[in-house]
């Protein structure tokens, strides 16, 4: 099995009656390159949120690797 950096699991999250984020799943192993792509209203930048600890999910969860090193400081 390969070491994955970033293992999101069912990552549900709506806003009031809209639901903006679905039972998301994905995975993304060490050593990959990702995109995220979709039409206008699908999630992408309420997905990035919760990568990026701005939002929390109502369900599911993001986990990211230990082993990750960043340059941002207030990430550690």
């Amino acid at each position: 099995m390969e070491h994955m950096l970033v293992d999101v699991n069912d990552l549900s999250r709506s806003f009031g009656r809209k639901l903006a984020l679905d039972r998301v799943n994905f995975h993304v192993a060490k050593g990959r390159v990702c995109g995220l792509v979709g039409a206008n209203g699908a999630g992408k930048t309420t997905l990035i949120k919760h990568l990026l600890g701005l939002l929390r999910a109502q369900s599911g969860f993001v986990r990211f690797s230990t082993t990750i090193r960043c340059a941002i400081p207030w990430l550690y």
